[in-house]
């Protein structure tokens, strides 16, 4: 009796089953029908006259259009003052540490046809500065995240632009140091296998501010749609509110870095209009 009600109770949820998979392919059935014939009524449309002739009208129009939307992928060298940094790291046998910072970013652009320009840039990553000694190095670098620039195009072109700006982003400094670990081939567990590692690493986050003169200049123009690449270039400064300090461990460690008192960018904008 038992096996006769879950035979029952099986095939009620197999025929239940199929019948929604049935509903559910007669729905992908007609939405692709449905879609297929908006798209013939809207081909039809725009083979008409009128059509035709908005459709020129706008490309003529966006051809010459200042506006434009873009992604943007840019190096970036920026003033770093390592002088108070290195003085102290002299007195523990390091050689000093040369500016400037590469970095590398990457974002996004709009410019609006009222010359208002603005970049967001998602990130842009320092390259390490790196100092050496005895089997042991200190490392430095800053990045910036987030940043939102806005600036108005003084010189306002469809192929040329120029225009002072201004922003905030997540300003973002690293400085660590690291040796080799001393091993206890003797150990017990894991607790004693590294008997000396004072290897250390500290960041310093705050609101950092930006400003400058940008420049775009188009290198290729694509007429069919209306799309190309720019070369753009940044000339300006890259700063932070308050002093860069370090938390290690309980102490508060002012290093006397000074980053980006100027910063020049060059790169690319792959744009729309």
């Amino acid at each position: 009796m038992r096996a006769f009600v879950t035979l029952l109770l099986l095939l009620s949820i197999s025929s239940a089953t199929l019948a929604q998979t049935g509903t559910g392919d007669s729905i992908k059935y007609y939405k692709r029908q449905l879609a297929g014939y908006e798209q013939r009524i809207l081909d039809s449309l725009n083979k008409t006259d009128s059509g035709l002739y908005y459709a020129r009208r706008l490309h003529h129009l966006k051809s010459h259009s200042w506006s434009y939307s873009a992604y943007s992928l840019f190096t970036e060298l920026a003033g770093a003052d390592f002088s108070t940094l290195n003085a102290a790291d002299a007195k523990d046998g390091f050689p000093p540490i040369n500016g400037p910072i590469s970095r590398i970013g990457i974002g996004m652009s709009h410019k609006g046809y009222n010359g208002i320009v603005i970049d967001w840039n998602i990130v842009v990553a320092g390259i390490n500065r790196t100092t050496k000694a005895n089997g042991e190095k200190i490392q430095t670098n800053f990045s910036n995240f987030f940043g939102l620039e806005f600036g108005y195009a003084v010189i306002n072109r469809s192929r040329f632009d120029v225009y002072p700006y201004t922003g905030l982003s997540v300003r973002s400094d690293q400085l660590s140091f690291s040796e080799s670990a001393t091993v206890n081939n003797n150990y017990n567990s894991i607790a004693s296998i590294i008997v000396n590692n004072p290897s250390t690493s500290a960041t310093s986050t705050t609101v950092g501010y930006e400003a400058g003169l940008g420049i775009d200049w188009v290198l290729y123009y694509n007429k069919k749609n209306q799309g190309g690449t720019m070369l753009f270039a940044k000339f300006g400064t890259d700063g932070r509110f308050g002093n860069e300090d370090y938390k290690i461990s309980s102490i508060d460690y002012n290093s006397g870095i000074k980053y980006g008192a100027w910063i020049a960018a060059l790169g690319f904008k792959f744009f729309s209009r």
